[in-house]
């Protein structure tokens, strides 16, 4: 249907739908977000378009209906800001905690990459230039000695700490691995006692590069190498920002327990596999030992 009334000196056509106004000594003026609206008399407003979607009145004094419409200033009641407010306060609470984990794996994800390309970088030279003789036993005390001095000369070094000051370096009471269950000769047949485990005082030893990581042996025999990317912050668990490196032939087999092909040409995680389930190697699954270094 076409209307045309006047509003000062503009005429309203095409009108869609009219609203009346109602209260007593009050008038609700209609508020329809991205449409056109006019008063249409004294008891109805005129919507001039059909785009609209919401809906919402607001409540004025006889004194502000009154005043000339270009005036008049529309804004939402208390009550709407506080339940729009209370909304999203319950909408914060329930995401801002997968938010902030899953940025602190980015950046846990990042720190772990970083490491594995400065041991790279540092240790697979090494070898090939023939700076370090090549390990021909899994447990050589003397030459885990070498190369992890090896790695600490090429890393500005702020604290270094022997086996019986492991503690000044390494958090102690943080989690351990493998504890208990390594003793029978598997790995993964027990869960051992995370706040035992390695690396331990007296069986390993650490320092703390310039950027605050913690590098230190598993033990002082084997050629397996720990960072705590964060160093003494939290959480420290493997799997979050604690990881574990080894050396490795071509085929992806630590050395030297691949006696044919002892050559160290990469550097991979010691558990080069994930872990959805608790083991003596994460205590606090998963651990993404595998898929946040290579994917």
């Amino acid at each position: 249907m076409k209307l045309v009334r006047y509003y000062g000196t503009k005429a309203l056509r095409s009108i869609v739908k009219i609203f009346p106004l109602s209260g007593e000594g009050l008038r609700e003026r209609v508020l329809l977000k991205g449409c056109k609206i006019r008063i249409y008399d004294a008891t109805h407003v005129a919507l001039l378009d059909n785009s609209c979607q919401h809906l919402s009145c607001i409540r004025e004094d006889a004194a502000h209906a009154a005043m000339p419409e270009g005036q008049r200033k529309c804004a939402f009641t208390l009550a709407e800001v506080l339940i729009t407010l209370g909304i999203i306060g319950v909408v914060t609470a329930m995401t801002l905690p997968s938010v902030i984990n899953d940025s602190k794996d980015k950046e846990f994800k990042t720190a772990y990459k970083k490491a594995y390309s400065d041991l790279s970088r540092v240790m697979l030279p090494a070898y090939t230039n023939g700076d370090l003789p090549l390990r021909t036993e899994q447990f050589e005390p003397a030459q885990t000695k070498k190369e992890f001095d090896y790695i600490k000369q090429a890393f500005k070094v702020i604290k270094s700490c022997e086996t019986e000051n492991l503690y000044d370096c390494w958090p102690e009471g943080g989690e351990g691995v493998c504890s208990g269950s390594c003793a029978t000769g598997s790995s993964d047949d027990g869960l051992g006692d995370p706040n035992e485990g390695y690396p331990k005082k007296g069986l390993s030893v650490a320092f703390v590069d310039v950027s605050g990581r913690i590098w230190a042996t598993y033990t002082i025999s084997e050629n397996i190498f720990i960072v705590d990317v964060n160093g003494k912050k939290s959480p420290n668990k493997f799997g979050k920002d604690r990881w574990l490196f080894t050396f490795a032939n071509k085929d992806n087999i630590r050395v030297p327990n691949a006696p044919s092909d002892i050559v160290p040409v990469k550097i991979i995680p010691y558990r080069d596999y994930d872990y959805e389930t608790e083991s003596a190697w994460c205590h606090y699954p998963p651990c993404y030992f595998k898929s946040w270094l290579y994917e």
